[in-house]
């Protein structure tokens, strides 16, 4: 996917943990374009959100997120990709999953267009 988006790691957790796993993962920075840790989440009422308003470099309309829990992109709702947990599971195929929606995605210049046409998903503003 790196040849047709720029991925950056937006996690939650803290950034001395998360960098000694994505070292691991990426060790010669060949994958991922940029790294956000929790210091770039808001928190709100507990729970640690990615807010895409921290990025002051990219338009909006450009960004999406992946992620397993739906509170983590809760202040962008139109801009989440949900995909299930992973558990050590030699069957799971999220992954494919993800690739096969990431390459319908490119097409659409916005992602709230191509989740309401693929999946029904209202944009939350809709529903105020």
């Amino acid at each position: 996917m790196r040849d047709k988006y720029e991925i950056v790691i937006f996690t939650a957790a803290r950034q001395d943990y998360a960098d000694k796993i994505l070292n691991l993962i990426d060790p010669q920075n060949e994958f991922f374009s940029g790294r956000m840790y929790r210091q770039h989440c808001t928190l709100i009422e507990g729970s640690y959100v990615k807010d895409f308003s921290v990025v002051k470099n990219r338009r909006k309309t450009d960004m999406f997120l992946v992620d397993n829990l739906i509170y983590s992109y809760a202040s962008d709702l139109e801009r989440g990709i949900h995909i299930q947990n992973f558990y050590d599971d030699k069957n799971d195929k999220e992954l494919h999953y993800l690739t096969s929606v990431l390459d319908q995605l490119k097409p659409f210049t916005d992602l709230a267009e191509f989740l309401e046409r693929s999946f029904g998903f209202q944009r939350f503003y809709d529903y105020l």
